[in-house]
């Protein structure tokens, strides 16, 4: 069973947040290199975040619910997302309308990028 942590602190986001990028329609993906390995196990190091912007909250949370399955599937299915990294993905309102499996190829393709 794959387990996703989040970010607490506001010093660990702005560390991640002046690292690495990528955009797309659907999320913005920030991604930082952990110092130290990670020794847990099955666990992945993901925070969700939207602006207050996008739409209402119900908008919000249904777009944070769809990233967040897809990660937790892409955890388990395949070795992609790499557990030594920590990543922030800021949703966008294109997530809202598109299906999960558009969202899915697209965030594999971009973690694929990752060295």
């Amino acid at each position: 069973m794959v387990k996703i942590l989040t970010l607490k602190k506001n010093n660990d986001f702005k560390k991640v947040l002046s690292k690495n990028k990528i955009h797309t329609n659907f999320f913005s993906l920030y991604y930082a290199k952990n110092k130290i390995s990670n020794i847990r196990g099955n666990v992945v190091n993901v925070s969700f975040v939207m602006q207050k912007k996008t739409g209402n909250a119900v908008v919000r949370n249904r777009i944070k619910r769809k990233l967040r399955a897809i990660v937790l599937k892409l955890a388990k299915k395949t070795n992609i997302i790499k557990k030594n990294y920590t990543y922030i993905l800021f949703g966008k309102t294109g997530a809202y309308k598109a299906t999960s499996d558009k969202i899915c190829k697209e965030l594999e393709n971009k973690l694929l990028k990752i060295v």
